[in-house]
């Protein structure tokens, strides 16, 4: 199994004092906003819809409810960001790294996530559905709720992670570990074929057995 390099910020990293102005001269020329560092910067209104960021940290800035589609994120970093409920169809990220974050109730349909890593990460109610994921690490991350529908995926993996009526509805888990992780329940289709070749233990096992309506007992 792959996993994701971590993001190489080319230092120096100018500080970003106003970020809606420079919003504002990325859009007017269809340029990439790179090499800045925002902090503590309150993104929520802001349209950034379609823009470009390379080799950009953001440290403890608030997104709740923006608007990000079809964005592209390369080589980035955030660091204790709040994007809950922010709206990201379509994203495309790049060689990133979500630490400490909180994507509650995020929207990220039909998102692109290559070489990434999400570490202590609030996630639940996210929307990943259709999204296509390649070298992606998940770890200690809150997935209570989240919908993983209909992903592709490959080097894959969940360390740690928490599934409560979590959806992989079309989604396969053949040859994925979950050993680690805290399964309360999952949300598959009717024939539960997402669930085969996934690698479980026997408590597990015994957890995933009630979706087929089984009593285990001694």
């Amino acid at each position: 199994m792959k996993t994701p390099r971590p993001p190489m910020l080319e230092e120096p990293l100018e500080p970003l004092q106003d970020l809606q102005e420079a919003v504002a001269r990325a859009r007017e020329g269809e340029e990439v906003l790179r090499d800045a560092r925002v902090e503590g910067a309150d993104l929520s209104d802001l349209q950034l819809d379609g823009l470009t960021f390379e080799n950009v940290e953001f440290d403890n800035c608030r997104w709740h409810h923006g608007r990000l589609d079809r964005c592209g994120f390369a080589n980035v970093r955030f660091v204790r960001c709040d994007l809950s409920n922010a709206r990201a169809q379509g994203v495309y990220l790049n060689r990133c790294a979500f630490e400490s974050c909180k994507l509650l109730g995020a929207d990220l349909r039909r998102c692109v996530v290559k070489e990434c890593s999400f570490q202590d990460v609030v996630m639940p109610y996210a929307n990943l559905d259709e999204g296509n994921l390649q070298i992606v690490r998940m770890e200690d991350c809150d997935l209570a709720n989240a919908s993983l529908a209909a992903l592709k995926h490959k080097d894959w993996t969940l360390e740690r992670c928490k599934l409560a009526d979590t959806s992989f509805f079309r989604t396969p888990l053949k040859d994925m570990d979950l050993r680690s992780c805290q399964i309360q329940s999952l949300s598959v289709s009717d024939n539960f074929h997402e669930l085969r070749g996934a690698l479980v233990t026997p408590e597990q096992a015994v957890v995933l057995s009630r979706l087929l309506g089984l009593d285990v007992r001694d």
